[in-house]
């Protein structure tokens, strides 16, 4: 957008635009020094570049540039040459009727993202946008930038005192093993091959020595040297954190270790937590889906671990789960060019040999595939598209993947409505309801099975499940006492096929519905 208004001027869309990432009015009375604190901002934050328009005041009154004289009108286009030259900076300028009613001029200037560069002033200062704020950044968010640009490489950088006899021969070995039958290699590298190669560490005269990526995969306790390398588990009764007394967490878990198997456990957490769920398909058969598919979730782990700035050394990942969502937290932005608008199809790794390294164990299925295998999976299961989140407050990357538990439960009672008698069923309560909603889908039930899914406590399952028995909606089967009692719907509830227009009998006497 800021490069259209760049091309195609429009004072009327100069005054209505309201200040963002892309977009700066300044008075012509902004000094040449500040100016490019502004070319600074646009250039190390804003991927589709910046526009800065100087004549239109912040109250935008479109004052002009021609109450200062042609020195103060030069000095402000050659700013960038001399107070930020690395930065790459367009102007042209733009005749207005100023606010008088005059004719006048605006000065324009479009400044291009550096995807590789920090850009620093002569002063040595660099600036960031952020939202409609221009922000000095310090010296060490200078210095995660330019890891986050590539122009630094904090996964090279050596490891104080660690050797080969500090790693997992273990885990060396296996990666040797997946290294040789991937690339077909005819002999069977060595250990110290395998650390200068796929450079996990070089030789500093006769000591080869290990670089953070070769510590995260290899050691077994990476976090000795950055202490937030693991991933915390947090799960969370509700849609929401509460804190205090009314502190809603249910499970606090962390997974050190070597980060893949840092990814192994939080997996098997997971797992263990992931809910299922029954529907019908179109041939009248139940199915089992699982809360989320396997795919994202997996994948938003290993994109964290693989991707998350571990210059943020005492920063961990998370994994919070509520009730409808899961997040995976990571620190640090989005690098380089990759913004959360083309995400899907720019690819900018911010640790490529730490990539590459879990590419050859199997946990990175490829380059470019993560981010849209997370939303195509999503969409399959009729899930909402990822919710992604670039806090650039917060220095954090979230992935949101949410269940639509709610619409699910809905889509499901819709369904098996249609084989349960309408009359019958609306003298029930709403806790009865779901109850016989839940029979119908799995034909026999036990008290446990209603408690666990429905999540509602069992003394009212209990008391409930005695009613719908009393009124004859429900029949036990199989044993009559006992926690292995089962539930069955009863006739009285069941909708017969004359209700639901099926093919009658010959007699056209109405056939019982078949049993859900």
């Amino acid at each position: 957008m800021s490069k259209i208004l760049y091309n195609k001027p429009n004072l009327a869309k100069f005054i209505q635009k309201i200040e963002d990432q892309n977009f700066e009015k300044k008075s012509a009375l902004i000094q040449s020094k500040a100016l490019v604190n502004e070319f600074s901002a646009f250039a190390n934050s804003s991927v589709d570049g910046g526009l800065v328009v100087v004549g239109i005041k912040k109250d935008t009154t479109p004052e002009g540039i021609n109450f200062l004289n042609q020195t103060g009108i030069n000095n402000l286009i050659k700013a960038q040459r001399i107070h930020c030259p690395l930065a790459k900076v367009e102007h042209k300028i733009f005749d207005i009727k100023n606010n008088k009613g005059k004719a006048d001029k605006l000065l324009l200037f479009f400044v291009d993202f550096s995807p590789d560069k920090v850009i620093k002033t002569v002063a040595g200062e660099a600036y960031e946008r952020i939202a409609d704020e221009t922000c000095k950044m310090s010296i060490s968010k200078i210095k995660q930038m330019e890891y986050d640009k590539g122009e630094a490489d904090f996964e090279q950088e050596l490891v104080n005192g660690v050797t080969i006899s500090d790693l997992n021969e273990k885990l060396l070995d296996s990666f040797i093993k997946e290294w040789s039958k991937r690339d077909g290699l005819s002999s069977k590298p060595s250990i110290e091959d395998l650390i200068i190669i796929k450079n996990f560490g070089r030789k500093e005269g006769d000591i080869l020595k290990i670089n953070y990526a070769g510590v995260l995969l290899f050691h077994n306790e990476p976090h000795k040297f950055i202490s937030g390398a693991n991933i915390r588990f947090l799960k969370y009764e509700g849609d929401k954190i509460e804190t205090g007394e009314r502190s809603n967490i249910v499970k606090d878990k962390f997974f050190e270790g070597p980060i893949t198997m840092q990814i192994d456990s939080a997996a098997k957490m997971i797992i263990s937590q992931i809910k299922e769920f029954s529907f019908l398909d179109d041939k009248g058969k139940f199915k089992i889906v699982l809360e989320y598919p396997k795919f994202a979730w997996y994948e938003a782990i290993v994109n964290a671990v693989t991707h998350r700035a571990y210059d943020l050394k005492n920063a961990n990942i998370f994994i919070r789960m509520f009730n409808n969502r899961i997040e995976v937290t990571s620190p640090g932005n989005l690098p380089g060019p990759v913004t959360v608008q083309n995400i899907y199809k720019q690819h900018f790794p911010r640790n490529p040999f730490l990539m590459q390294g879990l590419l050859s164990l199997g946990y990175v299925k490829s380059a470019s595939e993560g981010m849209d295998r997370i939303k195509e999976e999503m969409q399959i299961l009729g899930l909402p598209e990822p919710k992604l989140i670039n806090d650039k407050e917060g220095v954090i990357f979230s992935i949101n993947l949410f269940n639509n538990i709610e619409n699910r439960r809905l889509r499901s009672e819709s369904e098996e409505l249609q084989k349960i008698n309408h009359a019958v069923f609306r003298e029930l309560n709403a806790t009865q309801k779901k109850i016989v909603q839940f029979i119908a889908q799995n034909k026999k039930v036990q008290t446990g099975d209603v408690v666990k899914t429905l999540e509602i406590p069992r003394p009212t399952i209990t008391m409930n499940l005695g009613i719908l028995e009393k009124g004859g909606y429900i029949n036990r089967v199989g044993a009559q006492k006992g926690p292995k009692v089962k539930y069955v719907l009863s006739e009285k509830i069941l909708k017969i096929e004359q209700d639901v227009g099926l093919t009658k009998e010959p007699n056209n006497k109405p056939k019982q519905g078949k049993l859900l």
